[in-house]
């Protein structure tokens, strides 16, 4: 089986200019917790995810594994106050601009591999055409639903 017949092609994005709060805005909409960030015509140039903004926002020393209990961490006023400052900020200053793609002819092997090796920590992979224009998305829920569906489950 391959990427293109189990991805999703109704994708939501966000322009490389767009601003966090306008990612954001659109996440808690689509009840996403990844966005891919295009340019002009479509073209995949990274991802945007909660974790990165998260950790881009963290105190150093906790995001560095530093303090291993935070509960004791003073920063707390000054997290909020970091994330509330950053939401005007370009998401080009958090993305991910080396996040994995695929293209239609991938197998779902593949993207499974990706989708749960350790070292990558995603949840959803960009389906890209050759000129890397974003054309799709796939997550591991895509692959399941594929899988139950191949079964009769009537889940898709």
């Amino acid at each position: 089986m391959i990427v293109g017949e189990i991805m999703t092609t109704k994708v939501s994005f966000v322009a490389v200019d767009a601003t966090i709060e306008d990612a954001i805005s659109i996440m808690r909409k689509e009840k996403v917790q990844t966005m891919p960030v295009v340019g002009a015509d479509r073209l995949f140039v990274g991802m945007f995810t909660v974790r990165l903004f998260l950790k881009k926002a963290l105190p150093a020393y906790i995001g560095s594994g530093d303090l291993p209990d935070v509960r004791f961490a003073p920063d707390l006023p000054q997290f909020h106050e970091t994330l509330y400052q950053m939401r005007t900020a370009a998401v080009s200053t958090v993305m991910n601009t080396n996040h994995p793609t695929v293209v239609a002819e991938n197998s779902v092997l593949e993207c499974a591999a990706l989708l749960t090796n350790p070292d990558q920590r995603i949840r959803s992979i960009p389906v890209v055409d050759t000129a890397n224009h974003l054309i799709g998305i796939v997550t591991g829920w895509d692959i399941i639903k594929e899988l139950y569906r191949e079964e009769g489950s009537g889940l898709r």
